[in-house]
């Protein structure tokens, strides 16, 4: 069965799939979402090793005080209250990544590109989740790194 559904970017073509018996749809919504990242500095040599295998090519940072060349990482929390396949918590870090054939990868064109056509690309060197639904979805729709962890996110409302 295919769905076609308005999602958040538009019309979006949803195939039926069973994640190791539970029915959802690919892609996987979510109702309720709070989330965080943070953007670091790694080793251009460490990013191009993460990247390599995908064919694209790291984001490499402003030169800055750094000895030597850096790119850009990541590392982001989701904490997906209500989704199709019930909640789950996860944690990436990854190496932000253009295509390879990029002409001047930069981290400005990385959000240039982010901005315009609402995707983004990244390659996922650790992926732990705290439910199995989620490691089996992650794992054998997308070929995700994803693990089972025990993975604990407080949210304040002060803040």
């Amino acid at each position: 069965m295919i769905a076609h559904e308005l999602g958040p970017f538009g019309i979006v073509k949803r195939n039926a799939i069973s994640i190791r018996g539970t029915p959802a749809f690919d892609p996987v919504y979510f109702d309720r979402l709070q989330a965080f990242g943070v953007v670091f500095p790694i080793p251009l040599s460490v990013a191009r090793a993460w990247t390599h295998a995908s064919g694209r090519a790291p984001v490499p940072l402003p030169r800055g005080r750094a000895q030597e060349p850096q790119a850009a990482a990541v590392i982001q929390c989701f904490d997906y209250q209500a989704t199709e396949i019930g909640p789950y918590r996860e944690i990436g870090v990854c190496a932000l990544a253009t295509p390879g054939n990029s002409p001047k990868p930069s981290l400005a064109s990385w959000l240039t590109q982010v901005i315009f056509t609402r995707e983004a690309h990244a390659c996922v060197q650790w992926l732990p989740v705290n439910t199995e639904i989620a490691v089996a979805g992650g794992v054998d729709f997308f070929g995700y790194p994803k693990t089972l962890n025990r993975v604990e996110m407080t949210w304040d409302s002060r803040r």
